[in-house]
Protein backbone atom coordinates (compact mmCIF):
# COMPACT_ATOMS: atom_id res chain seq x y z
CA UNK A 1 0.00 0.00 0.00
CA UNK A 2 1.41 3.41 -0.96
CA UNK A 3 1.40 6.54 1.17
CA UNK A 4 -1.36 7.98 -1.05
CA UNK A 5 -3.45 4.83 -0.52
CA UNK A 6 -3.03 5.18 3.24
CA UNK A 7 -3.99 8.87 3.15
CA UNK A 8 -7.04 8.05 1.00
CA UNK A 9 -8.13 5.29 3.40
CA UNK A 10 -7.55 7.47 6.47
CA UNK A 11 -9.43 10.54 5.28
CA UNK A 12 -11.91 9.01 2.80
CA UNK A 13 -10.92 11.51 0.10
CA UNK A 14 -9.00 10.86 -3.11
CA UNK A 15 -6.40 13.57 -3.70
CA UNK A 16 -3.42 13.43 -6.06
CA UNK A 17 -0.41 14.32 -3.86
CA UNK A 18 0.51 14.19 -0.14
CA UNK A 19 0.80 17.99 -0.18
CA UNK A 20 -2.85 18.17 -1.28
CA UNK A 21 -3.84 16.35 1.94
CA UNK A 22 -1.75 18.79 3.96
CA UNK A 23 -3.37 21.78 2.21
CA UNK A 24 -6.82 20.32 2.93
CA UNK A 25 -5.80 19.85 6.59
CA UNK A 26 -4.65 23.44 7.12
CA UNK A 27 -7.69 24.80 5.26
CA UNK A 28 -9.83 22.56 7.50
CA UNK A 29 -11.37 20.88 4.45
CA UNK A 30 -10.71 17.36 5.79
CA UNK A 31 -13.08 15.57 8.11
CA UNK A 32 -10.61 14.31 10.68
CA UNK A 33 -11.27 10.79 11.95
CA UNK A 34 -10.44 9.90 15.51
CA UNK A 35 -11.10 11.55 18.81
CA UNK A 36 -10.69 15.01 20.21
CA UNK A 37 -7.32 15.38 21.89
CA UNK A 38 -7.28 15.51 25.66
CA UNK A 39 -4.09 16.41 27.46
CA UNK A 40 -2.62 16.80 30.89
CA UNK A 41 -1.25 20.03 32.36
CA UNK A 42 2.25 19.34 31.06
CA UNK A 43 1.31 19.66 27.36
CA UNK A 44 0.06 22.62 25.35
CA UNK A 45 -2.49 21.99 22.60
CA UNK A 46 -3.86 24.78 20.38
CA UNK A 47 -6.32 24.55 17.51
CA UNK A 48 -7.98 21.46 16.07
CA UNK A 49 -6.17 18.28 17.05
CA UNK A 50 -7.52 14.77 16.46
CA UNK A 51 -5.90 11.51 17.40
CA UNK A 52 -6.51 7.81 17.07
CA UNK A 53 -6.30 5.12 19.73
CA UNK A 54 -3.28 4.37 21.93
CA UNK A 55 -1.48 7.66 21.35
CA UNK A 56 1.25 8.35 23.88
CA UNK A 57 2.38 11.93 24.47
CA UNK A 58 5.55 12.68 26.37
CA UNK A 59 5.61 15.60 28.80
CA UNK A 60 5.92 19.17 27.53
CA UNK A 61 4.65 18.36 24.04
CA UNK A 62 3.48 21.43 22.08
CA UNK A 63 0.86 20.75 19.40
CA UNK A 64 -0.48 23.53 17.16
CA UNK A 65 -3.38 22.44 15.01
CA UNK A 66 -4.75 21.53 12.75
CA UNK A 67 -3.00 18.23 13.44
CA UNK A 68 -4.06 14.64 12.83
CA UNK A 69 -2.33 11.85 14.79
CA UNK A 70 -3.11 8.24 13.85
CA UNK A 71 -3.34 5.09 15.99
CA UNK A 72 -0.48 3.73 18.12
CA UNK A 73 1.68 6.83 17.74
CA UNK A 74 4.34 7.63 20.34
CA UNK A 75 5.48 11.22 20.73
CA UNK A 76 8.40 11.87 23.05
CA UNK A 77 8.96 14.74 25.47
CA UNK A 78 9.57 18.31 24.30
CA UNK A 79 8.24 17.71 20.77
CA UNK A 80 6.54 20.42 18.71
CA UNK A 81 4.01 19.35 16.07
CA UNK A 82 2.50 22.09 13.91
CA UNK A 83 0.04 21.64 11.01
CA UNK A 84 0.96 17.97 10.45
CA UNK A 85 -0.48 14.64 9.49
CA UNK A 86 1.11 11.78 11.45
CA UNK A 87 -0.11 8.34 10.42
CA UNK A 88 -0.34 5.06 12.39
CA UNK A 89 2.45 3.29 14.28
CA UNK A 90 4.93 6.17 14.08
CA UNK A 91 7.47 7.09 16.75
CA UNK A 92 8.64 10.70 17.09
CA UNK A 93 11.35 10.79 19.72
CA UNK A 94 12.33 13.60 22.11
CA UNK A 95 13.00 17.25 21.24
CA UNK A 96 11.83 17.16 17.62
CA UNK A 97 10.26 20.07 15.73
CA UNK A 98 7.95 18.75 13.01
CA UNK A 99 6.06 21.44 11.09
CA UNK A 100 3.91 21.55 7.96
CA UNK A 101 4.62 17.90 7.12
CA UNK A 102 3.05 14.56 6.19
CA UNK A 103 4.52 11.68 8.18
CA UNK A 104 3.60 8.22 6.86
CA UNK A 105 2.88 5.06 8.85
CA UNK A 106 5.62 3.13 10.67
CA UNK A 107 8.07 6.04 10.58
CA UNK A 108 10.76 6.31 13.25
CA UNK A 109 12.36 9.66 14.05
CA UNK A 110 15.26 9.81 16.50
CA UNK A 111 15.81 12.76 18.83
CA UNK A 112 16.56 16.33 17.74
CA UNK A 113 15.02 15.99 14.25
CA UNK A 114 13.52 19.03 12.53
CA UNK A 115 11.55 19.65 9.36
CA UNK A 116 12.37 23.08 7.97
CA UNK A 117 9.38 24.64 6.26
CA UNK A 118 10.50 27.89 4.63
CA UNK A 119 12.90 28.73 1.84
CA UNK A 120 15.27 31.62 2.54
CA UNK A 121 14.30 33.25 -0.79
CA UNK A 122 10.60 33.05 0.25
CA UNK A 123 9.65 31.15 -2.93
CA UNK A 124 6.91 28.52 -2.54
CA UNK A 125 8.19 25.09 -1.59
CA UNK A 126 7.97 22.47 -4.35
CA UNK A 127 7.51 18.83 -3.32
CA UNK A 128 8.30 15.94 -5.67
CA UNK A 129 6.47 12.72 -4.88
CA UNK A 130 7.07 9.75 -7.20
CA UNK A 131 7.57 11.97 -10.25
CA UNK A 132 4.67 14.32 -9.49
CA UNK A 133 5.53 17.85 -8.31
CA UNK A 134 3.19 19.89 -6.14
CA UNK A 135 3.51 23.53 -5.19
CA UNK A 136 2.77 24.07 -1.50
CA UNK A 137 1.59 27.63 -2.14
CA UNK A 138 4.07 28.88 0.47
CA UNK A 139 5.84 26.92 3.15
CA UNK A 140 6.01 23.16 3.63
CA UNK A 141 8.19 20.76 5.61
CA UNK A 142 8.62 17.16 4.47
CA UNK A 143 6.82 14.07 3.21
CA UNK A 144 8.18 10.97 4.93
CA UNK A 145 6.87 7.78 3.37
CA UNK A 146 6.01 4.47 5.05
CA UNK A 147 8.80 2.99 7.16
CA UNK A 148 11.13 5.97 6.82
CA UNK A 149 13.86 6.24 9.47
CA UNK A 150 15.35 9.61 10.38
CA UNK A 151 18.52 9.61 12.49
CA UNK A 152 19.36 11.85 15.43
CA UNK A 153 20.06 15.50 14.71
CA UNK A 154 18.86 15.50 11.09
CA UNK A 155 17.32 18.70 9.73
CA UNK A 156 15.19 17.99 6.67
CA UNK A 157 15.13 20.82 4.12
CA UNK A 158 11.81 22.26 2.92
CA UNK A 159 9.97 20.04 0.46
CA UNK A 160 12.06 16.91 0.87
CA UNK A 161 10.48 13.55 0.11
CA UNK A 162 11.86 10.59 2.07
CA UNK A 163 11.07 7.44 0.15
CA UNK A 164 9.47 4.33 1.64
CA UNK A 165 11.86 2.48 4.01
CA UNK A 166 14.64 5.01 3.36
CA UNK A 167 17.05 5.93 6.17
CA UNK A 168 18.41 9.47 6.52
CA UNK A 169 21.32 10.00 8.89
CA UNK A 170 24.07 12.47 9.60
CA UNK A 171 27.52 11.64 8.25
CA UNK A 172 29.75 9.68 10.59
CA UNK A 173 32.47 11.62 12.36
CA UNK A 174 35.75 9.90 13.06
CA UNK A 175 36.19 10.82 16.72
CA UNK A 176 39.83 9.70 16.87
CA UNK A 177 40.86 11.79 13.85
CA UNK A 178 39.30 14.92 15.37
CA UNK A 179 40.87 14.40 18.78
CA UNK A 180 44.39 13.26 17.76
Amino acid sequence: MTLLDTLRDTFGVKLQHPVDYWKALINEDLALPGYTMYTNGFNLVQGTVKMGRNVQLGPFTYIRGPVYIGNNVKIGPYVELTRCIVLDDTIISHKNVIVDSVIGPNVWMAGFVATCNRRLDDKPVQVKYKGDTSNSGGKFGAVIDRGGRIGAGVMLKPGIYVESNQTIRLPKINYEAHNA
